[in-house]
């Protein structure tokens, strides 16, 4: 079996996350992340982000923009004023249930 490119990536990455379907992979560096396609490995959305999680049906995620701005993301559209944050936000985590970890607590 030869060795294919696929391509690469705008950014440093300094983490790589996979859909639950397998179908997207989501790059995350440089104070931004990017979506690709993972068979073609084509790009299907980008914007600021430091953190970055996938819902468990794989058409939604959320995307850590400051340490106090967040914006969900569902079929690759953003859902506005959706969550409230007044703490300082650490990082992400996706699943059943997307959770925004502050200090000391989720």
């Amino acid at each position: 079996v030869g060795v294919r490119e696929i391509g690469g990536s705008e950014v440093y990455a300094t983490n790589l996350v996979h859909s639950p379907n397998g179908c997207f992979v989501a790059v995350v560096g440089d104070g931004e992340y990017i979506i690709y396609t993972a068979l073609v490995w084509r790009n299907k959305a980008f914007g600021p982000g430091f953190g970055f999680a996938w819902a468990s049906d794989s058409n939604t995620y959320v995307v850590k923009e400051s340490d106090s701005k967040i914006k969900v993301f569902k079929n690759f559209k953003e859902r506005p004023n959706l969550i409230p944050i007044g703490y300082k936000i650490v990082d992400v985590k996706g699943g059943n249930l997307l959770g925004v970890i502050g200090t000391g607590f989720v």
